[in-house]
């Protein structure tokens, strides 16, 4: 596994009778230095890309998604992203997503510094053999 979903940021849920309300970001995560939300569509890949500098840490707002990571020693793994739930992706790491489902993915992102143009790498979704097919369970 290159990355897995961190347990150290926890999302804060309360609940009452009139729905619920989640604390995504507080002191514990850290710098913060851009915030954004992003979508989608079922069957589609948004891969691949990587960060030198920027981590990026995914919160799964709605949906189902699969993330896939490469680092540069080719180590690919496959994350099934749980709802409410943090993903860390370390400067270094290639990565990309796909929603799985009917539904649209949603997705805040919550990286560490400002977004630098610079500092970002692309490459198309068919760059690493990669099966963007959920993991057998």
């Amino acid at each position: 596994m290159v990355q897995e979903v961190n347990s150290e940021f926890r999302i804060i849920r309360h609940v009452d009778d009139r729905g619920w309300l989640a604390e995504l970001v507080n002191s514990s995560f850290g710098d913060i230095g851009h915030v954004y939300v992003t979508t989608c569509l079922p069957g589609v890949v948004k891969a691949w890309h990587k960060h030198e500098k920027q981590t990026d840490r995914f919160i799964l707002l709605s949906g189902r998604l699969l993330v896939g990571l490469n680092n540069d020693s080719i180590i690919k793994s496959k994350v099934l992203m749980p709802f409410e739930s943090v993903l860390v992706i370390h400067p270094g790491v290639w990565h990309g997503f796909s929603a799985l489902g009917s539904e649209e993915a949603v997705v805040l992102n919550c990286t560490d510094r400002a977004y630098d143009p610079s500092d970002e790498l692309r490459m198309p979704a068919d760059s690493f053999r990669f099966d963007w097919r959920p993991v057998s369970r």
